[in-house]
């Protein structure tokens, strides 16, 4: 059995790490007894045709049935950074990584579809994916969210071979839309600094 890793956490300075690894699960010999874990670098993503852009705060899940699983990454954030001043970059999109090929490829997205965001909750059953909430902010605010959305691929032809294919189709479902209570809207550090000066001085 196996599993796979993809690095992109934010570093100091607003850099975010570019690596990606495979982690293979092997039974040690008899009579050693436990679970030997090898893991190796797949290599950089920069270098691997449909691999996500750089990025921090995405979701990550295994889905598919046995022989056919992949590695779904979604959304996330780019930070820029210029001087003092950063912008934020969320992302929507979808890709998808086989084990079984080492290729990559971005799903198509079309039909209803769920809004960039950074840090939202995955889970799989089978084939199919779960989406729920998330952040996304924007300037000095940033809200949370509480919508689920379910994915899956659409059929793969019959007799096709195991991998990604960048010509399916993935659909997703809205089960449930964001609700107003999910919304939590906070000021810039900025204000906040200030509130708190005015209170020193009171």
């Amino acid at each position: 059995s196996h599993a796979a890793a993809a690095s992109g956490e934010e570093e100091a300075g607003g850099s975010a790490t570019w690596d990606f690894w495979r982690c293979d699960l092997t039974r040690e010999a008899k009579g050693k007894g436990g679970t030997k874990a090898v893991w190796k670098e797949v290599g950089g993503l920069e270098s691997s045709e449909g691999a996500p852009q750089d990025r921090a705060g995405f979701g990550m899940v295994v889905a598919g049935e046995e022989g056919r699983q992949q590695l779904l990454v979604f959304g996330g954030v780019h930070d820029e950074v210029e001087e003092e001043h950063m912008e934020s970059v969320f992302y929507p999109d979808l890709f998808a990584y086989s084990p079984a090929t080492s290729t990559w490829a971005l799903a198509p997205s079309r039909g209803a579809w769920p809004n960039s965001r950074m840090n939202p909750h995955m889970a799989a059953v089978g084939s199919s994916i779960c989406i729920f909430g998330g952040k996304v902010d924007g300037g000095d605010r940033e809200a949370t969210l509480d919508d689920i959305w379910l994915g899956n691929w659409a059929p793969p032809a019959k007799g096709a071979p195991p991998g990604v294919r960048s010509d399916r189709r993935f659909t997703f479902l809205k089960v449930q839309d964001v609700s107003a209570a999910a919304n939590v809207w906070f000021g810039s550090d900025d204000e906040e600094d200030e509130e708190d000066e005015e209170d020193e001085e009171d």
